[in-house]
This record gives structure tokens, sequence and C-alpha cells, in this order.
């Protein structure tokens, strides 16, 4: 297992390539918040971006955690103005989260709005709440119609 933490301009189009799969695998991480575009936006914009990155070539196992440090911790991208964040992985159980977070060097982990698919998040968070969103996946028009036929 190998775990590298890389500012965003340095992950490359093969990692890129993989968190889009990732991200599109789970239909709770189809979140702009959470795609590799929105960090590469962000990052752009000065406000430095990090990607925790796990590999196993053996296995083929590959997990992504993007994040902003500020001080000794570390914040979701985009953040205050974005909270969504998760560990996008191909093998939940092989996830080596505390390696992770160890080997980014932060003291710990902000996450407001934490996406936890697989469920396995629970046991390093203080509360867990549902997070509000709008989903547009069908489009604003859609959204606004179906908002104002419910009452």
């Amino acid at each position: 297992m190998k775990i590298d933490i890389l500012r965003m301009s340095q992950v490359g189009n093969g990692q890129l390539n993989r968190w889009r799969e990732l991200q599109a695998a789970q239909p709770e991480t189809r979140n702009a918040f959470l795609s590799p575009e929105f960090a590469q936006h962000v990052d752009a914009a000065g406000m430095d971006v990090e990607v925790a990155i796990s590999t196993d070539s053996r296995t083929d196992h590959f997990a992504v955690l993007p994040f902003q440090r500020m001080g000794m911790d570390a914040y979701p991208v985009g953040w205050p103005a974005a909270d969504f964040n998760a560990v996008l992985t191909t093998n939940a159980e092989k996830l080596p989260l505390v390696e992770m977070i160890e080997s980014s060097g932060v003291r710990c982990f902000r996450f407001d709005h934490l996406v936890d698919p697989h469920g396995l998040l629970s046991a390093y968070s203080f509360a867990q709440e549902t997070s509000p969103y709008i989903c547009l996946q069908k489009g604003f028009e859609w959204y606004a119609a179906s908002k104002h036929n419910s009452g």
C-alpha cells in the first residue's frame, strides 16, 4: 500500500480519471463539490488544495481524499463556502484512513458534511446529521416545478 500527499497540480491524468470513476460509481458522491474539477478550480483560485491518494497495484486499490490545510487542520475543498467532502475508494474494507490522515501531517480533519456511502467514518466523527442540499440532477426547472406542485 502506498500513500501520497500531493498538491492538486501534481495529481496525474490517470489519478484524475480514477477519481472521476469512483465519484460516478456512488450515487451519494455525484456532487460537483466532490469532483476533481471543483478541486482544480479552487486550487487555481489560489486556495491550495492537497490530495491524499492511497494505491496498491497488487489489488487495484485506489482511494482519494482532497482537502485544504489551514494551520495544522484540514478542511473540505472550498471551505467555508463548500463543506461537502468524501473519501472515494475502490475498496472500503481496505481503506487505510488513519494512515492517510497521518501521512497528511494534519492534526485533525474538520468536515461539516462528510459523505460516507460505506458507513466507515462514523467511528471518527462527533455527531451525524443529514446535510441539506438541492438536487438539480433533472435541472432547475424540474426542481422548481416539483417544489411548486408539492405545495
